[in-house]
């Protein structure tokens, strides 16, 4: 029976290690398990920060997208702003050029007439 006694505490010893052998595995587990929970709670954080990047990026190519689309509209504007004026100018050109001829054919008629009353004036002497 001491036989049969000896193989029990062997065999208990035996468990008692393999108990110690889980529970030091467990442990282990336990503890890469909390690692890994404070990593994926800082890549949770470091992701919350990355998407709140973008986020303030998105309304900032929004914000200089509409005030592209704005400056487009306001230089298309000054652009046909600009061709009116240079048709006006144009306009205003050809009038003196036209009027400026005419003073110039009326300074002739005017000095013609200036010149054939000074002949008149002079033949009545």
């Amino acid at each position: 029976m001491s036989k049969h006694i000896d193989l029990k505490y062997k065999t208990i010893e035996s468990l008692n290690t393999m108990i110690k052998e889980l529970n030091e595995n467990l442990s282990n587990l336990n503890e890469n398990i909390s690692e890994e929970k404070s990593q994926k709670s800082l890549l949770i954080e470091e992701n919350k920060d990355i998407n709140r990047r973008i986020a303030q990026n998105i309304e900032k190519i929004k914000s200089l997208t509409k005030k592209e689309k704005e400056s487009n509209v306001s230089i298309t504007e000054k652009d046909a702003a600009l061709a009116k004026s240079a048709d006006k100018l144009k306009t205003y050109m050809k009038e003196f050029e036209e009027t400026k001829i005419n003073i110039e054919k009326l300074g002739k008629t005017n000095w013609l007439n200036l010149e054939v009353s000074k002949k008149e004036v002079m033949s009545l002497k």
